[in-house]
C-alpha cells in the first residue's frame, strides 16, 4: 500500500480551533415549550414548568442544574460550556458618577 494515499474509512478530521476559550454560561428563564419527550439530562425525567436554558441552549429542570453546578461541574453536563448560577454572581448595581 501507498502510505501517500487516503485511507477512505478515516473520518475527515477538522482542526480544534481556539481550544479553551469556552464562553461562560448564564441562564435564561424557559418560556415552557420543551414536549414530554424532552428529559432532563440529569435526572431523566420529564422537563416542567421549573425547567430552565442554559445560553449553551440546553434545559434542564432548575434544582437538577443549580446542584450539578454547585456540587459536580461549573460547566454544562453536555456541552461541557463554563455555565455559572446568576444567584451566585449578581450583577453589580450601576454606579452614579
Amino acid at each position: 500500500r501507498n502510505a501517500s494515499s487516503k485511507n477512505p474509512s478515516q473520518p475527515n478530521l477538522q482542526p480544534w480551533g481556539n481550544v479553551g476559550a469556552t464562553p461562560k454560561s448564564k441562564w435564561k428563564k424557559l418560556d415552557y415549550t420543551a414536549s414530554s419527550d424532552d428529559p432532563c439530562t440529569i435526572c431523566h425525567d420529564e422537563l416542567s414548568r421549573d425547567s430552565c436554558e442554559l445560553e449553551c441552549g440546553h434545559r434542564f429542570h432548575r434544582e437538577c442544574i443549580r446542584t450539578w453546578l454547585k456540587q459536580h461541574s461549573s460547566t454544562c453536563p453536555i456541552c461541557r460550556v463554563h455555565a455559572l448560577l446568576p444567584e451566585d454572581f449578581p450583577e453589580l448595581p450601576a454606579r452614579n458618577k
